[in-house]
């Protein structure tokens, strides 16, 4: 037999139109004053929060957060994308702690504590003049919000997010918050040293949790490499990266500022690679204008529907409190007020249960990680023999930091074991606990140190020596070819026998400062998974104590009123099974 019923699907629009139709039945409840003094303020106030918001779902823009590191152009890219120079793209990078750009009348302003907002116009939004402007602000809780009557914002509001320099580690709550709910992400890298260590953490850790968030990954910057061959040559770098951390994703090489060239009509920067940089532009604009499409289409009645669902559980749960209270006699409130603090009782117990086998699964992980780690560092200290082979100048430039990055990546590896564990733990009490552990390894500050210090070192040689090392599964794999491409003609000079003697001096120091590190992460971990554990009893008690409380309200009533209550309580009650058996067959 044909499955016909496999293939019937729904039009967003209409289902949006549907819900909007099912929180109409509400409605006499709401603004009928009987049913607030039979059912209780607190249930009609509900009822209009949970309406309003449902329905501000529907005319809610989709939300599109641009992040990457420092200096790898994300506001020249919004600039592309809206086709308008909107973002200041010279600013300094930690000033602003988030760009935000909507739909509206043209508007600039900053955004400060206490419901504050200062005006700029455009002129003042210029790099300079802003510069001088926040100097005399505080610096705490800056956002930047824009405004353009530009047509792609009626779909779309783009958050603009501060370089991320050590994965968020800076971050504000607001910049997580509009990761964990964003629709989609761009992720910006440069192809100069792309996705280092650090960024494919990032991405793993912070961005692919998020269940309902698509990815777009866009290597910048691509107007400086020579011609087709070098981008070919790049393109299968980051293939090889993508294919060991990433492997369901994929990239496209762009340039923002050849794009913004070519919108003008001014002078494109690298004329040998024009149609190639056009193509791929316009390859990630069909790609973000489908996405957006099919996300409206899709996501947002999506949403109507599942907060209608948390509506109705809600309301459901204020109806059995009710309920309770219909049926109770006078003399079994004394009763039910006991037998709440019997719970509480019970609650704490269980809470302290719990949070005493966090503290013990903390304790394993972190003796595990000690051992796992005192290993890599013995085979680190092993291969550091294999220096003598290096001039010394490069040695004091690439194993300092060498060392740094990949004990931070064993480290995390390690923390993502026992995250995983825990979310596992904590979701087998609620889904609530877990959904709201927002973990990030990759924030974890690095607190061991290696003494070898070179200021000519940048971090973009950093990055492109660890990921060709570490991701290829040794150590020095690759080092030879990666040094000998970079100081082909360079002679060596001097001979390293004392450095490495410097060098293996300095693991007993790297040993206790690390095993500090470790002991300091996981008692952050086992401290967040309390502290939600806490948060969720609260919750759980307020939740109790509210409905007991309501039952008793209306245990006291008279026999007349508790009729009156209860046909109130039934017409409520029909009004959401006939709800649920629609929805049931959505």
């Amino acid at each position: 037999m044909m499955d016909i019923q496999g293939r019937i699907i729904y039009d967003g629009n209409d289902l949006s139109d549907l819900i909007e139709s099912y929180l109409e039945k509400f409605e006499r409840f709401r603004y009928d004053y009987k049913y607030k003094t039979l059912l209780g303020e607190s249930i009609i106030k509900k009822l209009g929060n949970w309406s309003t918001n449902i329905k501000k779902q529907k005319e809610n823009p989709l939300t599109l957060v641009v992040c990457g590191e420092f200096k790898r152009g994300k506001s020249s890219l919004i600039n592309a994308i809206l086709g308008e120079d909107v973002v200041t793209t010279n600013i300094t990078t930690e000033t602003i702690t988030v760009n935000k750009i909507s739909y509206g009348a043209h508007k600039n302003e900053i955004i400060l504590q206490g419901g504050k907002r200062l005006v700029l116009s455009d002129d003042e939004l210029k790099c300079d003049n802003l510069k001088n402007i926040l100097a005399d602000l505080p610096n705490d809780s800056i956002q930047l919000e824009l405004k353009r009557p530009l047509e792609i914002l009626k779909d779309v509001t783009i958050i603009d997010t501060p370089g991320l320099g050590d994965a968020m580690k800076d971050f504000e709550e607001d910049v997580r918050m509009a990761l964990a709910q964003a629709d989609a992400v761009i992720y910006v890298y440069s192809v100069a040293y792309p996705l280092s260590l650090n960024e494919q953490l990032f991405i793993k850790t912070v961005i692919k949790p998020q269940k309902y968030t698509d990815l777009f990954l866009l290597g910048n910057y691509a107007d400086m490499l020579e011609d087709i061959e070098s981008c070919e040559r790049v393109q299968n770098t980051i293939d090889q990266r993508l294919a060991n951390v990433l492997p369901d994703e994929k990239t496209i090489m762009i340039s923002a500022l050849d794009e913004r060239c070519r919108q003008k009509g001014a002078k494109r920067p690298n004329a040998e690679l024009e149609d190639f940089l056009t193509q791929n532009f316009d390859k990630f604009r069909e790609e973000l204008r489908r996405l957006l499409t099919e996300k409206r289409e899709c996501v947002l009645p999506d949403r109507m529907h599942r907060l209608l669902n948390g509506m109705i559980a809600n309301i459901k749960a204020d109806i059995t409190a009710i309920a309770e209270g219909l049926s109770m006699e006078q003399g079994e409130i004394a009763q039910k007020l006991k037998e709440l603090d019997a719970y509480k009782d019970e609650q704490i117990e269980e809470q302290n249960k719990l949070s005493e086998h966090v503290e013990n699964m903390i304790d394993v992980f972190k003796a595990n990680t000690v051992g796992w780690i005192e290993e890599v560092i013995n085979k680190m200290e092993a291969e550091a023999d294999t220096l003598n082979t290096y001039p010394a100048d490069d040695v004091k430039k690439f194993y300092s930091l060498y060392c740094l990055e990949t004990l931070q990546n064993a480290l995390t590896l390690c923390m993502d074991e026992c995250i995983e564990a825990l979310y596992d733990e904590l979701d087998d009490i609620s889904s609530d606990v877990s959904k709201n552990m927002a973990f990030d390894t990759s924030s974890v500050s690095t607190r061991f140190s290696f003494a070898l210090r070179n200021k000519t070192w940048t971090a973009g040689d950093n990055v492109a020596f660890v990921s060709a090392t570490v991701l290829n599964g040794s150590y020095w794999s690759l080092a030879t070819d990666l040094l000998g491409g970079l100081m082909r003609e360079r002679a060596i000079k001097k001979s390293v026998p004392d450095l490495v003697s410097e060098i293996k001096a300095q693991y007993l120091e790297l040993r206790i400062s690390i095993n500090k590190a470790i002991s300091e992460a996981y008692d952050n971990i086992g401290a967040k998974a309390k502290q939600q554990l806490s948060a969720h009893f609260e919750s759980e008690l307020a939740a109790c104590e509210e409905r007991v409380t309501r039952s008793a309200a209306v245990a006291k009533q008279d026999d007349a009123k508790k009729e009156e209550i209860k046909n109130a309580l039934c017409e409520l009650e029909d009004v959401i099974k006939e709800i649920e058996a629609e929805l049931g067959s959505i």
